[in-house]
């Protein structure tokens, strides 16, 4: 099977994660597989099979003009129209909305080949316009199929969209996570007899990095034996690196950065936070519920309810609400035996979302569309 994938690019983040897992499986069953980039950039944090080939539309971003933005998906469209003719992909998959769009538009009229998009944030939180939520909205029609992790958004892709078929299919956790630079080994900045609290995000507003800061301040004097650790990199690192600095905590809150060996760092933590405003679905819950953390997290839409199970491998606290996660992460920081409790029911998360499952869930719908696809052709 020849198998085409379209991305904004391969940097780290959590669509371009599901994307290498998918790549990466079927290269292994002997899949003939092409990466596009719509970015010049085509070289990739996450580790790519040898026999996945990686192209680039290499043309400009968009530009702020309303004609620039014009021109410039309208030689994507082009560019990547001339792609498929080529290479007649037998399946075509875009990730996230801007590829999806741009696959549904350039692949109208091309009957030879199966096109899925897929969507990994919670759709209504997205701030794309009315204009080109429109745009998708009805070039969603054109694409065989639509797949979100969640059945929040998958609901709410029928509902606001004219996609003709939307199926959930949650994203896969890789066991083991696969190492790639930048390594950064925890024992090289960690404090050995101090316990861990870990983030795993960008650096940007909708993680809410800075509520965690905010409530961590207010648990550290009475939890000196702990630290904070944001991995990740971003936007508000100026901002984050100030409040941590004014909160004079620069010792007991670390922000390393990004780093390719993360399972080192789910091992060396005894519990994961996470507190963004939306989700998707969060592979850094899935992966640090694998390495047996118990994870505490804001209730939003609409990944984590999704994934963790309250009050057996977890705690769900309300969106945005500062004193209910300082009451939560007291609670777990303060319990041992509950922690213990808590990472032992986590670890089912290697089977609930193992690659082999979920990949099963993929090739089904493979099979289902390309059945359809051949029948209405003859």
């Amino acid at each position: 099977m020849r198998l085409l994938l379209v991305i904004e690019s391969l940097a780290p983040g959590g669509s371009e994660r599901v994307l290498s897992t998918v790549a990466n499986y079927l290269a292994l069953k002997n899949w003939e597989i092409k990466v596009v980039t719509l970015s010049s950039n085509k070289i990739g944090f996450y580790q790519l099979h040898d026999r996945i080939e990686c192209l680039s539309l290499s043309l400009p971003g968009e530009k702020p003009s309303y004609l620039g933005i014009i021109k410039n998906n309208l030689g994507r469209i082009l560019a990547l129209r001339r792609i498929l003719i080529q290479l007649k992909p037998d399946i075509a998959i875009g990730f996230m909305t801007v590829s999806n769009t741009l696959l549904a538009l350039a692949s109208t009229g091309l009957s030879s080949t199966v096109t899925v998009g897929t969507e990994h944030s919670y759709p209504p939180l997205e701030n794309v316009g009315k204009i080109r939520h429109l745009i998708s909205s009805y070039a969603y029609k054109n694409l065989s199929a639509v797949v979100t992790p969640t059945k929040e958004a998958t609901e709410w892709l029928k509902r606001n969209t004219y996609a003709s078929k939307v199926e959930a299919i949650p994203n896969a956790v890789p066991w083991p996570l696969p190492i790639q630079p930048p390594k950064l080994l925890p024992c090289t900045i960690l404090d050995p007899g101090k316990k861990n609290v870990l983030a795993v995000g960008r650096l940007n507003k909708v993680k809410g990095f800075d509520l965690l800061i905010t409530v961590f301040a207010k648990l550290a004097g009475r939890y000196s034996d702990w630290n904070l650790t944001i991995l990740g990199e971003g936007e508000q690192r100026p901002a984050l690196e100030k409040q941590i600095r004014d909160l004079n905590l620069s010792g007991r809150i670390l922000l390393p950065g990004t780093v390719g060996n993360i399972a080192d760092w789910y091992m060396r933590s005894s519990l994961c936070v996470v507190t963004s405003y939306s989700e998707g679905f969060s592979n850094a819950i899935v992966e640090a519920m694998a390495h047996s953390l118990p994870v505490v997290s804001f209730d939003c839409d609409s990944g984590p309810r999704n994934i963790i199970r309250h009050e057996i491998d977890g705690l769900l606290v309300p969106n945005g609400d500062v004193g209910a996660l300082e009451r939560a992460l007291d609670r777990l920081m303060n319990e041992d035996s509950l922690r213990q409790k808590f990472g032992l029911m986590a670890s089912e998360a290697k089977e609930r979302f193992s690659v082999e499952k979920v990949m099963t869930m993929w090739e089904h719908l493979f099979d289902r569309l390309s059945k359809l696809h051949n029948s209405t052709d003859k």
